[in-house]
């Protein structure tokens, strides 16, 4: 069956290609083969980089209380800002440090392994710290410690949360490997300079600057079939197997002393949907102040303003304030842009609470539901969002003004980027609400909107909260990108927001200082955000959380 399904894989690329070379030209795409090998072959390696990093960080911040307290936070702030926020000034200092070429291969991977790093260390905290105190007990009666402990208790509790946060990971790779693989930015002169190694992102984007929307198109074709193809070859192919075999713990410990732990039933709770909670949990619990954050964020801003117009006649002093004062800047647009911003991540934000909580509903009513959920999950979710979207915005250019194309092509690349996380959360605590519910529903004839309100809502509220928080922080990642539009050498596309002002600052004025108080702003308006709304939302309906085992 492995086979059958590898070899359909490989005819499915490979017909793809001839029919691309029909269609879309010979020329345009011959060398479509080699650039997904190399885009494969980046993905794959910041993956094993991330992996290691992840796993073992992760497994110190969750067994050493002095580790966690420097750890976590540590990538929790990282998590929180947009990774495209800061790739140009990291792209910048590489260039400079490194000969050529050489710098824009280590910012594509640096890039790449901020994307991708986050989820798999917070899955494995969670994951060990939701290890069952019995089970830990009866290592402890056995005289597991050091290697055997880890062996036997730590990693096998670790693998299941490990491979769910493999696939978010990969595909998260894969979704800025657009954005790692081709770079346009100005220097302090101002010239537009373009920085690119070569892969499907810089196929995709070079064929648009060429004029070749076809082969652009070819290029996402291409990059969702390579996602679509390892997600289901590789990490369903993993998790499946993993959910078939015992722990090892129960391999070595005697049958007649299983019973009583029951160990397999709490081992397999590590597969339930609280798991998939914990990473959040740990990061509520190991946070800044919010009070102490809000002060360093308000403080920053009063001493920016403060060098801004105390006109101090010191010269380094007065370089940042004249490059943080450049009427090019707009710094004076922050407030608005800024709800230009929250105005475009609320409206996708909405539109996928309602796809959510009609799906849950389906999942609850429709015993059907979950045989085509699932596959077209998969299929979604495959989707390269940060890939379509210069493509998409050319496409519904050429029939629509500029700006309203790039409101739609922003708002689509948004729903993408948001929607699978509440879609997971929410369809699978829909799934494991208790069978009891359902039948206790029927019996007192609770139906329609009441059952809604009085039974799934409640049921699958933390989930929705959850999805929430990791939604808007996935829509953040990439606000950035869809406000700014670069095709060629013609004049930028733009959206008034936040990323616009960052991109500005990079791309056209290449004033450092600038795009540093600009990403300063964003990322303390996501934590604000994060830690006023989410995070408190969580801890308030932990109460009403329900029972999943």
């Amino acid at each position: 069956m492995r086979g059958l399904r590898l070899i359909t894989a490989v005819v499915v690329l490979v017909a793809t290609y001839l029919l691309g070379s029909f269609f879309v030209g010979q020329s345009a795409v011959q060398y479509v083969p080699v650039y997904a090998l190399l885009s494969l072959g980046r993905v794959a390696l910041v993956y094993f980089i991330a992996l290691a990093v992840g796993l073992g960080f992760g497994i110190l911040a969750a067994t050493s209380k002095t580790a966690e307290r420097i750890l976590v936070p540590i990538f929790d702030i990282g998590q929180s800002v947009p990774i495209l926020g800061y790739f140009p000034i990291v792209l910048t200092f590489l260039i400079i440090l490194f000969p050529a070429g050489v710098g824009n291969e280590i910012g594509a991977l640096f890039l790449l392994f901020t994307a991708m790093e986050w989820d798999i260390f917070f899955g494995v905290v969670g994951a060990v710290k939701a290890i069952p105190s019995s089970v830990e007990e009866a290592a402890r009666g056995y005289g597991f410690s050091g290697t055997n402990h880890l062996r036997y208790v730590v990693l096998p509790a670790v693998l299941p949360a490990l491979l769910s946060a493999s696939v978010l990971a990969w595909n998260d790779g894969w979704t800025f490997d657009a954005a790692s693989e081709f770079v346009q930015f100005a220097n302090s002169a101002g010239q537009l300079t373009t920085y690119f190694v070569p892969g499907l992102g810089y196929f995709i984007t070079h064929s648009l600057n060429m004029g070749n929307l076809a082969a652009s198109w070819f290029g996402v074709l291409v990059m969702g079939e390579i996602i679509f193809i390892s997600n289901q070859l590789i990490w369903h192919t993993l998790q499946n197997k993993v959910a078939k075999h015992k722990p090892l713990l129960a391999s070595v410990i005697r049958d007649d002393f299983q019973s009583p732990l029951r160990l397999r039933k709490r081992f397999r709770r590590i597969f339930s949907f609280r798991l998939r909670q914990s990473g959040q949990e740990v990061r509520a619990t190991n946070q800044l102040s919010t009070r102490v954050v809000a002060l360093i964020f308000v403080a920053t801003l009063a001493f920016i303003g403060f060098l801004a117009y105390a006109n101090l006649p010191i010269s380094a002093v007065e370089g940042f304030v004249a490059a943080l004062t450049t009427p090019d800047g707009q710094i004076y647009n922050v407030p608005l842009y800024s709800l230009f911003t929250i105005g475009r991540l609320l409206a996708a934000y909405l539109t996928c609470v309602a796809i959510s909580l009609l799906c849950a509903v389906l999942a609850v009513t429709k015993k059907n539901f979950y045989r085509y959920f699932y596959p077209l999950y998969d299929l979604g979710r495959s989707v390269p969002y940060l890939a379509v979207f210069l493509p998409l915005f050319v496409t519904l250019h050429a029939s629509l003004p500029a700006g309203f194309a790039q409101e739609i092509a922003s708002f689509i690349l948004l729903l993408l980027a948001m929607v699978w996380y509440l879609l997971f959360n929410v369809v699978t605590a829909a799934r494991a609400l208790p069978t009891e519910l359902t039948e206790v529903s029927a019996v007192f004839r609770v139906s329609g909107w009441r059952r809604v309100t009085d039974i799934i809502l409640p049921g699958v509220l933390p989930a929705f909260i959850t999805g929430s928080l990791l939604a808007w922080g996935g829509g953040w990642n990439v606000v950035i990108y869809s406000e700014y539009v670069q095709i060629g050498q013609s004049a930028p596309y733009v959206l008034p927001g936040l990323g616009y002002l960052l991109d500005n600052a990079a791309y056209v004025l290449g004033d450092i200082p600038l795009v540093v108080f600009f990403l300063f702003i964003m990322s303390g308006i996501v934590i604000l955000l994060e830690r006023l709304v989410w995070r408190r939302l969580l801890k308030r309906v932990e109460r009403f959380g329900v029972e999943f085992n």
